[in-house]
């Protein structure tokens, strides 16, 4: 069996195949698009120093259409687009200040023409990225992507 994410056949790892299956039930709900998506799962699998979901990401993220540029960008929570840059901050925060965010910060995403829903759902991956990074550094899931370096200093 393929994971319908990654396209790796699973169960290779026992956990990494719950991980598949929790983000097969989040993209079902999922309104932000897969590139957003991925661009949010490197800047924290960058942050959370998870070597693992980093390169998985960033290959998705390329399999969905977004450049290397655009993905290496991500993961120093950059972008171009500022709704992409936005949401990216957005992100970040909500974890750095353990969720407690100022109205600045909700008004933002909604000036860059985010609705309730959607500021929901960048919390949602919030919440998954963290979920998955955490497991993959527990289990010490192998790399078996392309490795990308972190950003992130130790």
């Amino acid at each position: 069996m393929l994971c319908q994410i990654c396209s790796v056949p699973w169960p290779i790892h026992p956990q990494r195949s719950r991980v598949c299956e929790v983000h097969l039930a989040h993209l079902v709900l999922c309104i932000l698009g897969a590139k957003l998506g991925e661009k949010i799962a490197v800047a924290f699998a960058d942050r959370n120093r998870c070597e693992y979901c980093l390169a998985a990401h960033t290959v998705l993220g390329q399999n969905v259409g977004v450049s290397a540029l655009e993905m290496a960008a991500a993961q120093a929570v950059k972008s171009d687009d500022a709704q992409t840059a936005a949401a990216l901050r957005f992100a970040l925060k909500l974890v750095t200040n353990c969720a407690q965010i100022a109205d600045a910060d909700v008004i933002e995403l909604r000036t860059v023409g985010f609705n309730d829903e959607q500021i929901v759902e960048i919390m949602a991956h919030v919440a998954l990225n963290i979920f998955t990074n955490y497991v993959n550094l527990a289990f010490n899931v192998p790399i078996d992507f392309p490795k990308i370096n972190l950003r992130v200093a130790v």
